[in-house]
């Protein structure tokens, strides 16, 4: 007995493999079995016959952060069928933070997440606010460690450079961030801090997950052209030892 059978559905599996017909039995949250299951009952039958059956898609880049705190199914992305989502992107989010940063990412990020000044309840960690999300949605998860975040914390606000001491802790934080469960570093270097960061910085950055192999995504410093930004990105990239993934790359220089 299946919870729920989706019958008759074409299965594109993304496994690069061609497309199919079959039936898809459901247990709990596992699929349990794949293929004729016309003798099988269920609690939940779902025909399916004239459309795709896959699994759910991945948004690679979202600033989804705050809105997951607040919807328990993110339903602008439960019925387009996404059922991941990456957050912390390009380099600015509402982790990791202290008393001293908090308001200005509140401030900051109010236009693009939405989140209130009452409605921050007291994280600090990347740790901290993945465990308000555990459990309490639909989507399933995943952040990435965000640069501005991280050389706020180390430098304060500001254009000035990382001294020696203070780029010892923008690594210690990175480390902390990946052994909290975060896949990489991101950053978007036309935004608040990280815009002043320099390549070396950001590779020497880069450096402290490349034994984790975590990975660089970045909006690419467009404001140098689009070329040059990417061609920076490449740069941190092979000389960190790490992969890169370009956000929302543009197609014109401009």
């Amino acid at each position: 007995m299946f919870d729920l059978l989706v019958r008759n559905g074409i299965i594109i599996d993304g496994r690069k493999s061609p497309r199919f017909k079959a039936d898809v039995g459901i247990v709990g949250d596992r699929i349990t079995a794949i293929g004729d299951l016309a003798a099988a009952e269920a609690h939940t039958t779902l025909d399916a016959t004239g459309h795709i059956v896959a699994p759910g898609f991945i948004d690679v880049h979202t600033h989804s952060d705050a809105w997951l705190l607040k919807q328990p199914n993110f339903l602008s992305k439960t019925l387009q069928g996404f059922t991941t989502e990456f957050l912390m992107l390009d380099g600015i989010a509402y982790a990791p933070v202290d008393q001293h940063t908090i308001a200005h990412w509140l401030r900051y990020l109010l236009p693009l997440n939405g989140l209130r000044f009452e409605e921050y309840i007291g994280w600090q960690s990347i740790a901290e606010y993945m465990a308000f999300l555990d459990g309490h949605v639909a989507q399933n998860v995943a952040p990435f460690i965000p640069y501005a975040n991280v050389r706020t914390l180390a430098c304060g606000f500001g254009q000035k450079r990382p001294d020696d001491y203070q780029m010892s802790d923008i690594k210690y934080l990175i480390q902390q961030g990946m052994a909290e469960g975060a896949m990489g570093l991101s950053t978007g270097m036309d935004y608040v801090d990280e815009c002043f960061a320099s390549t070396e910085e950001l590779i020497a950055a880069c450096q402290a997950m490349a034994a984790e192999q975590g990975i660089y995504v970045t909006h690419v410093r467009y404001q140098s052209g689009t070329l040059a930004g990417v061609q920076e990105a490449v740069e941190i990239g092979k000389r960190a030892g790490i992969p890169v993934h370009i956000s929302h790359l543009k197609g014109a220089t401009g």
